[in-house]
């Protein structure tokens, strides 16, 4: 999806996916990245619309984002591929759903990114902070906080990594 900017939201446009790829082209619409702090987003494929629109709010900030969509081919071992892509992160965020709570893949990803010890940061979408696997208690954030909350806090983190290079 291709985000287009509309006052303080965020309207969505279809887009073949894959031209946002590392690599590929940027499609014209598409910010430019300008750091190289990379967000995982782990989520349910049946939430790839909000994944787009989070992926959007991340690249206006100046942060890459790894989507499996975007950077998964037909063959690829999809295990090395996700550890390989949480190694390189510098932190990831997990979109907690109803579609999502149970999927065997987020909490693979879920896992992996504890493992590493790197930030993770649930978005809640209709679930409570209770549903949270793998840790619980950690501070989630719900999904109407992500505009005003989440992503001006993770700007700060993408300026600060970039001021110390």
């Amino acid at each position: 999806m291709a985000p287009t900017e509309s006052s303080s939201s965020v309207e969505v446009r279809p887009q073949n996916r894959n031209s946002q790829a590392e690599g590929g082209s940027q499609a014209a619409n598409q910010p430019r990245v300008r750091s190289s702090y990379t967000v995982f987003l782990s989520h349910s494929t049946k939430d790839s619309w909000l994944a787009d629109i989070i992926a959007a709010g991340i690249q206006k900030r100046g942060g890459r984002v790894w989507l499996d969509i975007n950077q998964l081919n037909g063959g690829d071992m999809i295990y090395g591929e996700i550890i390989a892509a949480v190694d390189s992160c510098d932190e990831a965020i997990v979109i907690l759903s109803p579609n999502s709570i149970d999927s065997k893949w987020v909490l693979f990803e879920m896992g992996a990114i504890c493992g590493q010890h790197k930030r993770l940061t649930p978005i809640l979408v209709y679930v409570e902070p209770s549903a949270i696997p793998v840790v619980p208690g950690m501070r989630a954030i719900e999904i109407n906080q992500i505009e005003h909350v989440f992503l001006p806090e993770l700007e700060r983190r993408i300026t600060e990594k970039d001021s110390k290079q």
